[in-house]
């Protein structure tokens, strides 16, 4: 899987970091805030991670969208998506993982997955 540079959002004194899989799910975590002078003093020891408001309300409403396809797809499906993208605290299963887990292949479960995820995509572009 490529490297992907996680999104962050304020929100409520939190920072919401949205990891990829449109971006996957939601995962809140704390982090540690620097007042703005200390910002200022040290500004190339940082580097630019922002986001356009654009890029945040795409994310928002792919998101959105994605939630709404995945309830079109049977539980047999969502269920390996689910294992695949989402168990093991966000890093998913691996094929052979899930593949044992169920008592199948794992080239069972690779060609099932690339179904899904063509599944996924027509619906996503209607």
């Amino acid at each position: 899987m490529p490297n992907y540079k996680p999104l962050t959002i304020s929100v409520g004194g939190q920072t919401l970091i949205v990891t990829p899989v449109a971006e996957k799910v939601f995962e809140y975590k704390s982090v540690e805030f620097i007042s703005y002078e200390e910002l200022l003093e040290n500004a190339d020891d940082y580097e630019d991670t922002s986001n356009s408001v654009e890029d945040i309300g795409i994310l928002i409403a792919m998101s959105s969208k994605l939630h709404q396809v995945m309830q079109l797809l049977s539980d047999d499906e969502r269920e390996l998506i689910d294992a695949r993208y989402f168990s093991h605290g966000g890093a998913g299963m691996s094929k052979r993982a899930y593949a044992k887990s169920i008592g199948i292949t794992h080239k069972t479960v690779a060609y099932r997955e690339k179904i899904i995820m063509d599944k996924l995509r027509n619906l996503l572009e209607t």
